[in-house]
């Protein structure tokens, strides 16, 4: 997926709070490499918008990472509506309905994009579009394992050869 594919499915939410949060979702998702349990578990303790970092708790321990404006601005605009929802929740992500968004709804979700964009997408291969356009962008390896929380080169060198292939096509 490439940062065109990201757009078009950026475009195709409205402006309803599900909208809202979706966006953010998906630019948190592909600015920061998460895996989705990690999204899932963030509180809303765990966002710095002035610093624009947000502090996980992944599989392997925590981590900060960084994000750019584009999610700062989606992000600031779901808070601004989930705060109109529920403020007896500190799960970042809710439903309507005040309540903690499920990893089901999220897999709903993804399900319900793919066929409405046609773009055949998942969690996780946001996580690998991130990690192949930090490399393709000139990122290096070790900064990149940091970033996605893996123990050891092993899984980070899996992306790097993947970019390797593309760039040997280019």
């Amino acid at each position: 997926l490439d940062s065109n594919g990201v757009n078009e499915l950026i475009r195709a939410f409205g402006n309803s709070f599900e909208g809202k949060r979706n966006k953010a979702i998906i630019l948190a998702l592909v600015d920061c490499g998460l895996r989705l349990g990690e999204l899932l578990n963030l509180k809303l303790t765990d966002v710095q918008m002035e610093r624009q970092l947000l502090k996980v708790d992944g599989k392997t321990g925590e981590r900060v990472v960084r994000f750019g404006s584009t999610t700062a601005k989606s992000l600031l605009k779901y808070l601004m509506a989930r705060d109109r929802v529920n403020g007896h929740n500190d799960s970042l992500w809710l439903i309507k309905e005040g309540e903690t968004l499920k990893d089901s709804s999220v897999e709903t979700m993804f399900r319900h994009l793919s066929r409405r964009t046609g773009i055949v997408v998942h969690p996780h291969l946001l996580r690998h579009t991130f990690a192949t356009l930090w490399l393709k962008n000139g990122g290096d390896s070790l900064m990149l394992q940091r970033l996605l929380g893996h123990t050891t080169l092993m899984m980070t060198n899996r992306y790097c050869q993947a970019v390797g292939c593309y760039d040997a096509i280019e």
